[in-house]
Order: structure tokens, then sequence, then C-alpha cells
């Protein structure tokens, strides 16, 4: 059996499931080595607070609107909250960042194909995931920006990526004010920022690489063809 997480794979096995016959491939992306090496502006000059998901109930986006709206005042002026992706909250999402008065700073990028994301990445200080994460947890790691995840979510596989304190910072789920704290206790620290983004570049690369993950698959191959 192939799992998507170590962590699954150790729940199957606590049920029963031979340790011999589990194997993990974590899911991850193909890209490109060139784009994602340190590139971009010095983390004291970008301006960008990232969110990379569909705009869907269970990303939350709305709380990441409410805790910018509550942040912006002791965040540096040119900041801005860039949305990428689409789905049917947009039009709900455009008329909250209205009503919270950031309506001008709060960026609706729409669904942006990967070769453009690089510019958006390499203008950010933080990417934020106030739902379930998921291969966003990758995209913005691989790019050495850092994480604000919600701590009680029903997070896909890649949350194994997440380290707090190294790679990423948590707050309280539902939570738009204790979003808003980790928002600006990171951006009065860019030095800390940046070193958690380096921190989580190296761990995309020895931990959810492509070839990590088709390293899983083979293994489970030479097993299967061993057993016959």
């Amino acid at each position: 059996v192939i799992f998507y997480s170590h962590t699954r794979a150790r729940e199957a096995v606590l049920a029963g499931l031979p340790s011999r016959k589990a194997f993990v491939a974590r899911n991850t992306l193909v890209l490109d080595a060139a784009l994602t090496r340190e590139a971009g502006e010095s983390f004291t000059q970008r301006f960008r607070i990232l969110h990379i998901g569909r705009l869907v109930a269970d990303k939350k986006v709305s709380l990441a609107i409410e805790a910018f709206a509550i942040a912006r005042d002791r965040l540096p002026s040119a900041t801005v909250l860039t949305l990428i992706g689409d789905g049917p909250e947009r039009d709900a999402l455009r008329s909250l960042s209205r009503r919270l008065g950031v309506g001008d700073r709060v960026e609706f990028a729409g669904a942006v194909a990967e070769s453009c994301l690089p510019p958006f990445l390499g203008s950010s200080w933080v990417c934020v995931s106030p739902g379930r994460i998921g291969l966003n947890a990758v995209h913005s790691l691989a790019y050495g920006v850092p994480l604000i995840v919600a701590e009680d979510e029903p997070h896909s596989p890649e949350i194994e990526l997440v380290q707090y304190g190294t790679n990423a910072l948590p707050f309280s789920s539902n939570d738009a004010h204790s979003l808003a704290a980790q928002l600006i206790g990171l951006s009065s620290d860019r030095d800390k920022a940046q070193e958690m983004g380096v921190n989580g570049r190296r761990r995309v690369a020895s931990d959810f690489s492509v070839e990590t993950m088709i390293r899983g698959f083979d293994e489970a191959i030479v097993y299967a063809h061993s057993s016959e």
C-alpha cells in the first residue's frame, strides 16, 4: 500500500497492515529548480502577504482578509494581500474587503499559471493558510516563503512539510486576531522570515522532491516483484 504521508502509513500499520507492505510517496509538485532558487527581492523589500488556493469555503480566505484588516495599520503601508486562485466565493470576498476598508489593498489575481508564479512568490514575505492546507505548502516553501498555518484544521497530508518555529508559524483556527498577531510579529522581523524561508526550501528539497516521491513508488514495485 502506498500512502501520501508517513502519518497515514503509521496509522495503517497500527491498524494491522504489515510494516513491510507500507510505503510512502509524498505528494509534491514538479517545480523548475532554477525558479525556486533564492530569487526575488530582499525580504526587507517584500510587500506581499500571499494566499494560494481556490476561493472556496474550506480555505477560509475571509479569515485572511479579516486578519489583514486588523493588522494593516501595524504593517508597512505598501503591504498588500494577494489572493492567487479563483472560485465561487470571489464576489463575496471582494465585498468583504471593501466593507473592511481594505478593498484597495486586496489583490484578486485569479488563476495563475505555474510559470507566472515566481514574481508573486519573489515579492512575498509570508504565505497564509487560514483553512485546510495542501499543495500550497509545497509551493510556498519551495520558493522560500514561510507559512502561517491554522492549527486545528483537517489538513491534507502536505501538513507534514510544516515545522512550526522552523519554516512556519501557527495561529489559532478561526481567530482573525491570532492570525493578525502573527502577521505583525513576522513582518517586524524580516530576518526571521527569510531564515524560515530558507529552512522551508531545504525541507522541500530533502523530503518533498519529485525524486523522493518516485523512490516511494520504486520501493513498492521492487517489494511487490520480489514477493511474487
